[in-house]
C-alpha cells in the first residue's frame, strides 16, 4: 500500500452534498495540506452515497482538481474516503475468534460472499467494518475514467479520529456528523472506534437519547463532543447540558482527509485498525 518514496498523494472525501478534495504532503511528524478545493453537490448527484449522475460528478470531480487554491492539482494518486452511508461498522464482544464472521454479519444486511471487510480484535473485543463489492467497483470504475489511482479506500469513522489532536490516549471523544438524512455518530479514542452508529434523525432529543445510551453499555464519561459542522447555538448548549461534557465544533479544515493521509504516511501507527483489502486494478 505505501510507498515511502511517494511524499505527496490526494485526500479525497465525496458525501451527497459536497466533494472535498485536498494534496496533502508528509512534514515531520504529520502532513499538511499544499493545495485543497471543496465544491457543493447539487442533489440527485449522489445517493446515499451511491453515484447516479456519474457525467455530472466527473465533472465536478475534474472542476475541484483545476480550480484548486493555491494552485491546481496534478497528482494522480488518491485515498478514498468511502461514504459513511455505504459502510457498516459494528462493535461486539465476543469469547470465540472463529465466531466473529458468523456473528457480525448476523448484525449487517450484507452478505459475506458480496462483501468486502475487515476487523481487529483485542481480546474478546471486535470492531468489524465491511462495504459492499458493487460500492466499490463502482467508484473504482468511477476513478479510473478520472484517470485517477487508488492508493487505498478508508473508513470515514476512523479518518474523522485519526484527524484530530488527541491530548491524551484514554479521552473519549463523540463526533457528531449531522447531514439530511441524519445523524453519523463515532465514539473513541486515540486508539480505538469503540462505536460507531447512524440515527435517522436530526432531533436534539433523539441524538441525546441515543448517545447516552450508548455510553452506558460503554461504561465511561465522555471528555468533549465535536461536532463536524456549524449548528444553532442552541443545538450546542442543549447537547452540553444534557450529554455532560463540553460541546464544539470541529476546527479543523478538511479534517478526514488529515486523517485519512496520516494513515498513507504513517502506516505503523495505524496497524491494529481494520483495513479492507481492495484489488486495485
Amino acid at each position: 500500500m505505501i510507498n515511502l518514496f511517494n511524499k505527496i498523494i490526494i485526500g479525497l472525501s465525496i458525501s451527497d452534498n459536497v466533494v472535498n478534495l485536498a494534496e496533502v504532503k508528509k512534514q515531520g511528524k504529520g502532513v499538511e495540506i499544499i493545495n485543497s478545493s471543496n465544491i457543493i453537490l447539487k442533489p440527485g448527484i449522489v445517493e446515499n452515497g451511491r453515484i447516479k449522475d456519474k457525467e455530472q460528478l466527473l465533472l465536478v470531480v475534474k472542476q475541484a482538481l483545476s480550480q484548486a487554491k493555491p494552485k491546481p492539482i496534478s497528482s494522480e494518486k488518491i485515498v478514498f474516503i468511502l461514504p459513511q452511508a455505504q459502510t457498516y461498522i459494528v462493535n461486539f464482544s465476543i469469547k470465540k475468534e472463529e465466531k466473529i464472521l458468523e456473528y457480525a454479519f448476523s448484525l449487517i444486511p450484507l452478505e459475506k460472499d458480496s462483501t468486502i471487510f475487515s476487523y481487529a480484535s483485542n481480546k474478546t473485543q471486535v470492531v468489524f467494518v465491511a462495504v459492499d463489492k458493487k460500492v466499490i467497483e463502482e467508484w473504482q470504475k468511477f476513478f479510473q475514467e478520472l484517470k485517477l489511482k487508488i492508493d487505498f479506500f478508508d473508513i470515514a469513522s476512523f479518518a474523522k479520529l485519526r484527524g484530530l489532536n488527541f491530548t491524551s490516549t484514554k479521552n473519549l471523544i463523540c463526533i457528531i456528523e449531522i447531514d439530511n438524512q441524519g445523524a453519523n455518530i463515532d465514539i473513541g479514542n486515540q486508539q480505538n472506534l469503540i462505536a460507531s452508529f447512524f440515527i435517522k434523525s436530526i432531533d436534539s432529543k433523539q441524538i441525546i437519547q441515543a448517545v447516552n445510551q450508548k455510553m452506558q453499555d460503554i461504561g465511561q464519561p465522555l471528555s468533549k463532543i465535536i461536532l463536524m459542522r456549524s449548528v444553532q447555538n442552541s443545538l450546542v448548549e442543549i447537547l452540553k447540558t444534557s450529554l455532560k461534557a463540553p460541546v464544539e465544533v470541529n476546527k479543523i479544515k478538511f479534517l478526514k482527509i488529515i486523517g485519512s493521509t496520516k494513515k498513507r504516511f504513517y502506516e505503523k501507527q495505524f496497524k491494529r485498525e481494520p483495513f479492507l483489502k481492495v484489488e486495485i486494478n
